[in-house]
């Protein structure tokens, strides 16, 4: 039971803090969020080079629905912590048996790059 709880608090740490989401409370079964508020800005020579690319709407705020695991489809387990070369998921299982999936929209590019460019500029441009 501990297990489950440090691992929903992982990932809950992981989902708020990856990116520079910013979160505005407005009520309990909704809140205000941008999926990635500093991606909208970046200088000019970076858009000219790189491009719009949707800047503006990842950036924008958006009304979502806070979902709670514990009473969503009579109550999700966490199972395990997964994702690809690129993502961060979150299995879940229902009652029943059926598994379910949370996934982060932050992508995690640096893993493609050789050790020696992930703490360098190629880290930022691959993030964009």
């Amino acid at each position: 039971m501990i297990r489950v709880i440090l691992l929903c608090l992982v990932f809950s740490v992981l989902f708020l803090s990856a990116g520079a989401r910013t979160f505005q409370k407005t009520k309990t079964d909704s809140t205000m969020v941008s999926a990635k508020a500093r991606y909208d800005s970046v200088s000019g020579i970076h858009r000219f080079l790189f491009g719009e690319n949707f800047r503006k709407e990842w950036a924008a705020p958006t009304r979502v629905q806070v979902i709670k695991i514990s009473e969503i489809k009579g109550g999700l387990i966490p199972i395990e912590r997964g994702g690809g070369h690129q993502t961060r998921s979150l299995r879940l299982k229902d009652k029943s048996g059926k598994e379910w999936v949370l996934r982060s929209i932050e992508k995690y590019p640096d893993v493609l790059l050789p050790e020696d460019l992930r703490e360098t500029f190629a880290k930022d441009w691959l993030n964009d």
